[in-house]
């Protein structure tokens, strides 16, 4: 079963990854947001922010689907994070 890859974030932290090719990009400010992700069938990345302002409806995404927060500068890039949770390496 192939899954899409989606990413949460807020404003221009989602720019970058629309450029890379993200299509399932979505703003956590977006009023029903939680309600129209119901039927999305993705592993789901979600940046500190987006976390933050999704508070306890993050925990109703990881209770049916994959979720990997992805943390803010500083820490791993992304495409450690995704080999750390999905165990393959992206190229």
């Amino acid at each position: 079963m192939k899954k899409k890859i989606a990413v949460i974030g807020v404003g221009e932290e989602l720019d970058g990854f629309r450029l890379g090719g993200v299509s399932e990009a979505y703003d956590a400010r977006t009023e029903g947001l939680m309600e129209k992700l119901k039927g999305l069938d993705a592993v789901f990345l979600v940046t500190v922010e987006a976390a933050k302002t999704l508070g306890p409806g993050l925990d109703e995404l990881r209770k049916r689907t994959l979720v990997q927060e992805l943390p803010s500068e500083g820490y791993m890039r992304v495409r450690e994070i995704i080999r750390g949770t999905v165990g393959v390496e992206l190229r």
